[in-house]
């Protein structure tokens, strides 16, 4: 009786997770168009949330609240004042020059 290789159309030493492809986008579903995962997030940022939060932003500033949320964001006194100017200038001594 005659031996059967089990599998007959691989080659020898071939890597199963390696793409038959190498051209071919890994992140694309089957038809090629990039999956949900892959445009999520690009480089650094989330596109998505990104148009968030400029809409958001737009919308603060075109409500006419920022001149008032300026004033309330002030310090009450003068020790707070100190305060926040010595971590804002902390902040800055680690900031990279």
């Amino acid at each position: 009786m005659k031996a059967v290789d089990p599998k007959p159309n691989s080659a020898p030493n071939s890597n199963p997770n390696s793409n038959p492809n190498p051209n071919s986008n890994p992140d694309a579903d089957a038809d090629g168009s990039p999956s949900v995962s892959s445009t999520s997030v690009q480089g650094e940022g989330d596109y998505e949330a990104a148009r968030r939060h400029r809409a958001s932003l737009e919308a603060f500033v075109a409500s006419g609240k920022v001149e008032p949320a300026a004033r309330a964001a002030t310090p009450d006194s003068s020790r707070q004042a100190q305060d926040l100017k010595q971590a804002e200038d902390e902040g800055r001594a680690h900031a990279k020059k």
